[in-house]
């Protein structure tokens, strides 16, 4: 065996499951609906790959209690859209992304999901929607890579858009860009940010 070749086989060998990528930044964009209790999303992630191989496919998951509530649109990257199937494996939405140029061995690649959650019924810290509060946290209501899902974001940014009249927190950079009649645009930027961490809570003034 050449040297080439085994160190190759070292470096699958070391390389587990659990790090086939990790997400370096998260940008959310979201339209809530306290009327209707529903989210329109996009997640962006940033993708670092940890493989010394082309990864062809990509595995996102949603658990409870958004599997089951969750519309997946479209899915692309810089390639264009992207071929994907969603289906429920044991109460969890599992999200598979079929590359059309294979993610390269230690690149980087930023994949888009356009998604729907209806949130009619639903009491999650994650995310918390009706006509009297929302929240949204970093993590838990969109697809993500399972392996990942314990990693620190370098940096996410959010755009949320809610009713005018809604009072806005954040925990972090809080920036409105837009007032309309009916509804206000808001940017939150944070960074080195922790899964399940607290973006912005509102209520009605």
């Amino acid at each position: 065996m050449s040297a080439g070749v085994l160190l190759l086989a070292l470096l699958l060998q070391a390389t587990p499951v659990s790090r086939i990528v990790s997400v370096r930044t998260v940008e959310l964009d979201v339209r809530l609906d306290p009327a209707t209790r529903t989210l329109a999303g996009k997640a962006n992630l940033e993708l670092d790959s940890r493989r010394v191989l082309p990864i062809d496919t990509l595995d996102l998951f949603l658990s409870p209690p958004f599997a089951d509530r969750a519309r997946v649109e479209d899915v692309w990257d810089e390639t264009g859209l992207l071929a994907w199937s969603a289906k429920m494996e044991s109460e969890t939405l599992l999200l598979r992304l079929t590359f059309a140029r294979p993610l390269p061995p230690l690149a980087r690649r930023t994949v888009v999901i356009r998604f729907q959650l209806s949130l009619d019924e639903v009491d999650s810290t994650a995310v918390r929607l009706n006509q009297h509060e929302a929240r949204l946290e970093s993590s838990g209501w969109y697809p993500f890579p399972k392996e990942a899902a314990l990693e620190r974001f370098r940096r996410i940014r959010l755009g949320v858009r809610l009713p005018r009249t809604w009072h806005v927190e954040a925990t972090s950079q809080l920036k409105r860009v837009r007032t309309g009649l009916e509804f206000a645009e808001y940017e939150i930027t944070a960074k080195n940010v922790a899964p399940q961490t607290l973006l912005f809570q509102a209520r009605p003034e």
